[in-house]
């Protein structure tokens, strides 16, 4: 036999300082998250400034975007020749959302969006 558990909702109303309690502790639990995607990130930029890099990115395909179900590609990625290219060291900022990277299958200049990126830690 299955039971059902229900939080009751009380009708006295929540106290601010709860309120605020709650709120923080969200804020700090997105911060980490923020944090750790950073530090992937930081890693990964230090590695593709020293060689070529496998790492894996989701794809939102034109056709697929109503299902909204991604696909995951396998990319090689570089930063080796950045400062050769464009005269002056690669510079990503804890703010910005894009990476980019030189794909050595395509042999062209790529961006990704950062929160598309697939932590290995988190497979």
């Amino acid at each position: 036999m299955c039971k059902l558990w229900f939080k009751v909702k009380s009708k006295k109303p929540v106290s601010e300082k709860r309120q605020a309690f709650v709120v923080n502790i969200e804020y700090k639990q997105i911060e980490m998250k923020k944090n750790y995607n950073n530090r992937f990130v930081k890693g990964l930029i230090e590695r593709m400034l020293r060689g070529t890099v496998t790492f894996k990115v989701k794809r939102y395909m034109p056709d697929d975007i109503k299902e909204e179900e991604p696909v995951v590609c396998k990319v090689q990625g570089t930063l080796k020749t950045y400062e050769k290219e464009f005269g002056r060291g690669y510079n990503h900022g804890p703010k910005n959302q894009f990476l980019l990277y030189y794909d050595v299958e395509l042999c062209e200049w790529r961006t990704v969006r950062c929160i598309n990126l697939i932590n290995p830690a988190e497979e």
